[in-house]
């Protein structure tokens, strides 16, 4: 926990508020001469400067491990824009306005389900196509879903295929459309 007693050794707070900003303009900047390195590393890389690889995307996941190809897009857009700080500042304003957006639409999504009370009760063992109809159902809440990233759709409908316990190599035989 931070100490809030008056500590003669500390900076006033308007101080604290200026190096916070320095920092901010010191990461974006940055952020901006990492994209123009980046922007002279593939061309560079293509001009055959590094015969080891054949292609700046072969380099990239080679030489920049962790990035990935959306990071690498992004940064190139930056460094390829007439005015690279303003390319940044345009591209955070979009990500917050879409973050926003799909958060917005989340809470609907979440009050419409909430109204409708939409929920899939336990499996019942009474009942043989039971597995069959939570699948089905699983099926159309996801397709409703479109909005989530695809790997968590990808990772959700993995879970319940294991909770089912299907083998997913059965269902690569079947038509799986007929399910719905």
């Amino acid at each position: 926990m931070i100490e809030t007693s008056q500590d003669p050794t500390r900076d006033p707070l308007d101080i604290v508020a200026g190096k916070i900003l320095a920092f901010w303009k010191r990461a974006d900047d940055q952020r901006v001469f990492a994209a123009m390195l980046l922007k002279e590393a593939k061309e560079r890389v293509e001009a055959g400067e590094d015969a080891c690889f054949a292609s700046f995307p072969e380099w990239c996941r080679e030489r920049l491990p962790g990035r990935s190809n959306r990071d690498i897009r992004r940064l190139l857009q930056i460094a390829n824009a007439p005015d690279p700080k303003s390319m940044l500042t345009k591209m955070r304003a979009k990500t917050r306005e879409d973050t926003r957006r799909w958060r917005e639409k989340s809470r609907m999504d979440s009050r419409e389900s909430a109204l409708r009370s939409e929920t899939v009760g336990e499996p019942d063992a009474s009942d043989a196509g039971s597995d069959r109809k939570i699948f089905a159902r699983f099926i159309t809440f996801l397709m409703q879903k479109q909005h989530l990233p695809l790997a968590l759709r990808i990772s959700m409908a993995h879970r319940l295929v294991d909770a089912l316990g299907v083998n997913v190599a059965d269902l690569r035989d079947r038509d799986v459309s007929a399910v719905a």
